[in-house]
């Protein structure tokens, strides 16, 4: 009898040991579908060709390059390093077949750059500053238009693109955000007009994600070579 109590144990305790790992080990890796990921690719290049006879401005996000590239035709422009992306869509309702590799256009940007106004006075008008002890400098683009911790390009038809401004010490999308940002960004999120149907979320260094936010044209459009699900 105790040689069975033992032998019942050691059951118990390998069967709860099983649970643990299946538990913890967490899901597996699924390996990607190169066929559909190599189709996937020819048809977003197939829009580009597109794009590329229109002279069209665009962008083009190529996650396995870890780049955001601005395009005049075929003519590269600026280039923004990509050091994360993670893709989503909304729970309710199906997904539009094709979504992920469609042409998306019409741009806005959230929250809306705003440029501080300057005004240049001419040789003819007095200075300000009679003595001449005080110099005007101009500001940074850095000053004149700070860039937010995260903004999102919002496409017609049901995508936006979140960027995401990274501090020199981090490498992920997990990055922290003052309070009052977070919570400005959340109340943005909730009006009708910033609702997407599907979200593409990016993360660059705050330098880079500060010059694209300076720099996204009104009229571009976008391209994404993202991995078929």
């Amino acid at each position: 009898m105790p040689r069975r109590r033992a032998v019942l144990a050691g059951v118990a305790v390998l069967g709860v040991a099983a649970v643990v790992l299946l538990v913890f080990r967490g899901p597996r890796s699924v390996a990607r579908d190169e066929a559909a990921f190599l189709a996937a690719r020819a048809t977003v290049l197939q829009a580009q060709l597109e794009l590329v006879k229109e002279d069209a401005r665009y962008l083009l996000l190529d996650p396995e390059a870890g780049a955001l590239t601005l395009f005049q035709g075929g003519a590269p422009l600026r280039s923004w390093p990509v050091t994360a992306v993670a893709v989503g869509e909304r729970r309710l309702g199906s997904p539009e077949e094709g979504w992920r590799t469609r042409r998306w256009d019409g741009v806005r940007i959230e929250p809306p750059v705003e440029r501080e106004r300057r005004v240049l006075v001419s040789d003819s008008v007095e200075p300000p500053d009679l003595t001449g002890a005080v110099d005007w400098i101009p500001p940074t683009p850095e000053e004149a238009v700070p860039t937010p911790s995260r903004f999102v390009l919002h496409y017609d038809g049901g995508l936006g693109l979140e960027v995401v401004a990274l501090a020199a010490e981090s490498d992920t999308l997990s990055v922290s955000v003052p309070f009052l940002e977070r919570v400005e960004h959340g109340l943005r999120r909730f009006l009708p007009r910033n609702w997407d149907r599907y979200r593409i979320e990016v993360a660059m260094a705050a330098p880079e994600a500060g010059a694209l936010y300076r720099s996204v044209p009104d009229s571009s459009s976008l391209l994404a070579i993202l991995p078929a699900r």
